[in-house]
């Protein structure tokens, strides 16, 4: 799930391996992300690491 700056979400699915999906919205974007270990982030041109939430079930990443 993401949700925007205004809290409105603007994206929840359970996505399949190999799924690609690109947004544009008003940060900051909330996320809840699960299998964090399977999941390829980029925000703009950078790569973000999920690596510190690799272990977690559920992972939250705010993105400014």
């Amino acid at each position: 799930e993401i949700r925007d700056g205004n809290d409105k979400v603007i994206f929840s699915k359970l996505s399949r391996s190999g799924t690609e999906a690109r947004l544009m919205a008003v940060p900051p974007l909330k996320l809840v992300i699960g299998n964090a270990r399977g999941v390829k982030l980029t925000y703009g041109d950078r790569l973000i690491d999920l690596t510190p939430h690799a272990g977690a079930t559920i992972s939250r990443v705010t993105l400014e």
